[in-house]
C-alpha cells in the first residue's frame, strides 16, 4: 500500500506532462524540418559552388593574362600578371554572375572557403604562390623629389612576414582606400623586406585636391594641375604609419607606390588529405608539385555535400606556333569549400526564428488545452472534492470543447442525483432519529399538548356553558367571538404540530433551487413593515452581495418569517433590529449565515438551551407575546433537514438568533 501511494505521488500533473510532450514533439519536428531544409539548401550550394570550383583554374588563368605578356612588356608586366593571379584567386566571388531567379538571395551571402594558387615556369620553377602582399610599380626617393610619380620598376612586399597586428592592418586595405604608399626597406630584385610602411588615404587625398585654389584646377578637364607630390605638399596631407620596425637598416631604400595593389590570403586552416595533415591549403598545393601525378586518383578531388576540394593544373603557352610546344607557365589552383557549412551560415538567422515560432505554437496549443479541457477537468475534480458543489458558469464556457461540455453535463447530472440522495439520507436519518425517540417524544408531546389545549378548552367550555344557561344574553356575540378565537388558535396549533411531526419524521422532501436569501429577507420584512412602524422599530441590513443559496425556497422563507416575526414581536417600542447575511466559502463549498439581532432583555442560559424545544416558553417578557411555542422548533427542523444548524446567543443589547446553511 505504501509503495502504491508513493507511485501515485510521483505521477506528474497533466498540464506539465502535456507541455513536456508537446515541446518534445515540436522540437523533434523542428529538428527534422531544419535538417531537411539545411540539406536542401546545402544541395543548392553544392551545385553552385561546384560549378564555380570547376572553372576556378580557367578563370584564374584568364585573370592573370600571363599568356598575353610579351617581351616588350618586360619583367614588370610579368610580375604584375603573377601577382594579379594570386590576388584574383584570393578574392574572387564564389558564385557565377547570373544566378537563377530562385537563388538571387544567395548572391549577398559570403561563403567561407580556402583558395591557393601557385605559378610555375615551364621547367617547373616556382615563380609565385598564394600570400598577402602589396605590389605595384614604384619610383625612388630621388625620382619622387624630382617630381616623377609613375614608375616602371616592379616591387612586391610580403605582408605575411609582418607581425600579426600590422599584417591584419595591411590585409584590411585595398585599392579604394589608399592613394600613395611610402615603403622603406631592403630591396632584393623585385622583392622588398620592409622596415617601415606609410600611406596616404584616398579620401584625404581627394579632400586635399578640393581645397586647392581655383588656379590649380584645369578648367577643361577638371583635373589638378599639380602633381600628386605637390597636392600632398599644398594640402599638407599627413602620412599614416602601418608598420615601423624602428632603427636604421643598412642598404635601406625608400620607394613610393602610387595606386598600390593588394592581395590577401585569408582563412588558412589545416587541411587533411589521404590521412596526412597539411598546415594549410597552400602547403597541400605545393606538395603536388609543378608536374601532376599521372594517376588522377592521387590528385585531391572531393565533391561531397560537406566538402568540395579540387586541385587543378592549367598550362599557359607562348604565342609561338609549335605542335610540340612546351608550356611557358604551369598554373596550379586549389579550392576547399563546404556547401553544408555555407547552408548553415545562410540559414543561421532562420533557426532561432523558426524555433521561436514553434515555441509560440506549443504555448498557444498549451493555452487552448489548459483553458478548454484541463481547466474544466480541474473544476470538476475540485467540485467533487468539495462534496459536489455547483460549478458556476464562466464567460468563456462557450469556447469549451465538446468533451468539456459533456463532462460538465455529466457532473451536473450526477450532482443532482447525489444531492437528492443526500437529501434522502438526511430524511431517512431524521426518520431513524425520530423512531428512536418516538416514545419519549410521544410522552412529552402528550403532556405538552394537554397543557397547551387545557386553557383554550377551559375557556371554550366556560363560555359555552354561559351561552347554554342564557347568562348575560347581551354578551352573547362576545362569547361567540371568544369561542371562535380559541378554536382558531387550537386549529393553528394542531396544523403546526402536524407540520413539525412530518419534519421530525423525515417525511418532508425538499425542492431545492438557487435563490437570493438577501432578497427574500427584504420581502419578508416588507410584509412586517406596518407592525414595525407602529412600534417605531429601526431595521438595519448588512448583506454581502446577493447571498445565493441552494435550498427549498418555501421552507427557508418559513424560517426567515419565524425569526423576523419573533424579532418584531419581542423588540420593545423604539428598539432596533439588525439583520446580517454573510456569504461563506468553505472546503465543502459555498454557504451563508443568517443572523437577526433585536434589542431587549437577555435570555437565561436554560432558555438559550431549550428555546428550540416544542411548546417552550420562558416566564419572562417573551411569554407575553402569545403564540404556540412551535415556531422555533419548526425552524430548527427545517434548517437541520437542509444539513444546517441553528443557534441563539445573548448580545450586549439583546438576543441574536442565527442559522447557517
Amino acid at each position: 500500500m505504501k509503495q502504491r501511494n508513493r507511485m501515485e505521488k510521483k505521477r506528474p500533473a497533466a498540464l506539465g506532462a502535456l507541455t513536456l510532450r508537446m515541446a518534445a514533439a515540436a522540437l523533434a519536428l523542428w529538428l527534422a524540418a531544419m535538417a531537411c531544409m539545411t540539406l536542401a539548401c546545402g544541395q543548392i550550394y553544392f551545385q553552385l559552388l561546384l560549378e564555380t570550383s570547376l572553372s576556378f583554374a580557367r578563370n584564374t588563368a584568364q585573370a592573370s593574362r600571363l599568356d598575353q605578356v610579351d617581351e616588350a612588356g618586360g619583367e614588370a608586366a610579368r610580375q604584375f600578371s603573377l601577382c594579379d593571379a594570386v590576388a584574383y584567386a584570393s578574392s574572387q566571388s564564389f558564385f557565377p554572375a547570373a544566378l537563377p531567379d530562385g537563388f538571387r538571395l544567395l548572391e549577398s551571402q559570403s561563403v567561407p572557403r580556402q583558395t591557393a594558387v601557385a605559378v610555375y615556369s615551364g621547367d617547373g620553377t616556382l615563380l609565385k604562390t598564394s600570400g598577402s602582399a602589396i605590389y605595384g610599380t614604384y619610383v625612388t626617393q630621388a625620382q619622387w623629389d624630382a617630381g616623377q610619380e609613375e614608375g616602371e620598376a616592379f616591387v612586391s612586399v610580403d605582408v605575411e612576414a609582418l607581425p600579426p597586428e600590422e599584417r591584419a592592418l595591411c590585409e584590411e586595405m585595398n585599392s579604394f582606400t589608399c592613394e600613395v604608399m611610402r615603403i622603406t626597406g631592403v630591396l632584393e630584385g623585385t622583392e622588398m623586406v620592409p622596415s617601415k610602411i606609410e600611406y596616404i588615404g584616398l579620401t584625404e587625398y581627394m579632400s586635399a585636391q578640393l581645397t586647392l585654389p581655383p588656379s590649380a584646377i584645369d578648367e577643361a578637364t577638371g583635373a589638378s594641375r599639380y602633381s600628386i607630390r605637390e597636392v600632398l605638399e599644398q594640402g599638407d596631407v599627413p602620412w599614416h604609419t602601418l608598420f615601423d620596425q624602428g632603427g636604421a637598416q643598412e642598404d635601406a631604400v625608400t620607394l613610393y607606390l602610387t595606386g598600390p595593389h593588394f592581395s590577401r590570403c585569408e582563412n588558412q586552416a589545416p587541411v587533411s588529405w589521404q590521412g596526412e595533415r597539411y598546415e594549410n591549403l597552400r602547403a597541400l598545393l605545393l606538395a603536388q608539385g609543378p608536374f601532376p601525378s599521372e594517376d588522377w586518383e592521387q590528385i585531391p578531388n572531393i565533391q561531397r555535400l560537406d566538402r568540395i576540394l579540387l586541385i587543378e593544373f592549367h598550362f599557359l603557352y607562348s604565342p609561338e606556333d609549335s605542335a610540340f610546344q612546351q608550356p611557358e607557365y604551369r598554373l596550379a589552383t586549389a579550392i576547399e569549400v563546404s556547401p553544408l557549412k555555407a547552408a548553415l551560415r545562410f540559414l543561421l538567422p532562420l533557426y532561432p526564428l523558426t524555433l521561436a515560432v514553434a515555441a509560440l505554437g506549443v504555448l498557444l496549443v498549451r493555452r487552448a488545452v489548459k483553458r478548454r479541457l484541463l481547466l474544466p477537468l480541474h473544476k470538476v475534480c475540485s467540485g467533487m472534492e468539495q462534496d459536489w458543489v455547483r460549478i458556476p458558469p464562466q464567460e468563456d464556457d462557450a469556447k469549451k470543447w465538446q468533451d468539456a461540455w459533456q463532462l460538465y453535463g455529466l457532473y451536473e447530472t450526477h450532482r443532482e442525483k447525489i444531492r437528492a440522495g443526500q437529501d434522502e439520507l438526511t430524511r431517512l436519518s431524521a426518520a431513524l432519529d425520530y423512531a428512536k425517540t418516538a416514545e419519549q417524544n410521544r410522552r412529552q408531546m402528550t403532556s405538552a399538548i394537554a397543557h397547551e389545549l387545557k386553557t383554550p378548552l377551559a375557556v371554550i367550555h366556560s363560555y359555552a356553558e354561559g351561552l347554554q344557561e342564557h347568562i348575560a344574553e347581551e354578551k352573547r356575540e362576545k362569547y361567540l367571538e371568544v369561542i371562535l378565537s380559541e378554536t382558531e388558535r387550537m386549529d393553528g396549533m394542531v396544523l403546526e404540530m402536524l407540520d413539525l411531526s412530518r419534519l421530525e419524521a423525515g417525511r418532508v422532501k425538499l425542492a431545492r433551487s438557487e435563490f437570493s436569501l438577501a432578497r427574500m429577507t427584504e420581502e419578508v420584512f416588507e410584509k412586517l413593515a406596518l407592525s414595525a412602524r407602529e412600534k417605531g422599530l429601526h431595521i438595519q441590513y448588512r448583506f454581502t452581495g446577493e447571498c445565493q443559496v441552494n435550498a427549498d425556497e418555501g421552507r427557508i422563507r418559513q424560517v426567515v418569517e419565524n425569526f423576523a416575526s419573533n424579532a418584531v414581536k419581542y423588540t420593545p417600542p423604539g428598539g432596533a433590529i439588525q439583520v446580517e447575511i454573510i456569504q461563506l466559502s468553505t472546503r465543502r463549498g459555498n454557504g451563508v449565515t443568517f443572523t437577526i439581532e433585536n434589542e431587549g432583555p437577555p435570555l437565561s442560559q436554560e432558555a438559550l438551551e431549550k428555546v428550540w424545544d416544542t411548546f417552550y416558553r420562558e416566564d419572562s417578557a417573551r411569554s407575553s407575546g402569545g403564540g404556540t411555542g412551535l415556531g422555533l422548533a419548526i425552524a430548527k427542523s427545517i434548517v437541520e433537514l437542509h444539513g444546517g444548524r441553528c443557534s441563539a446567543a445573548n448580545t450586549k443589547t439583546g438576543v441574536a438568533f442565527r442559522f447557517t446553511l
